[in-house]
């Protein structure tokens, strides 16, 4: 696995927007996402950018409440989890979340730093807001 890191400063919903295809491109083969960093700090807004980026219309709601939300994008299946709420990595078994790798899937997950053992092979994201609350930073 090779490990990278860029940051990046989002500064406009076009900087999401731009990062959020360019994770898209990253993932199009299929793959994982991993979204993690403070509560307001951008998770879903990117998730919803990289959604878009895949074709799929549409507002994305936060998945704390729900877990986990399915989209699809012709053959493409997309897996927006959210794992805030789960305390215990068993948990996360009852999602039947794709195998790791599936080329017709893509996984987006946030707090998903239990799910690390099943993806090995991962894109992470971390968010960070600065201190006024209007710039985000992201590592990537």
């Amino acid at each position: 696995m090779t490990t990278s890191q860029i940051k990046r400063r989002l500064d406009s919903l076009e900087d999401t927007a731009r990062l959020g295809a360019q994770l898209a491109d990253l993932l199009n083969e299929g793959g994982a996402a991993f979204f993690d960093g403070p509560l307001g700090a951008g998770k879903t807004t990117l998730i919803q950018a990289v959604r878009r980026a895949f074709g799929v219309a549409g507002g994305v709601t936060s998945t704390t409440f729900d877990l986990l939300h399915i989209y699809r994008s012709g053959s493409l299946t997309i897996y927006h989890v959210d794992g805030y709420r789960i305390t215990d990595p068993r948990e996360w078994d009852v999602l039947d979340l794709p195998v790791p790798l599936d080329q017709k899937t893509v996984l987006l997950a946030e707090w998903g730093s239990h799910l690390a053992p099943w993806y090995p092979s991962r894109i992470v994201i971390t968010l960070q807001k600065d201190a006024g609350g209007n710039q985000h930073r992201v590592l990537v």
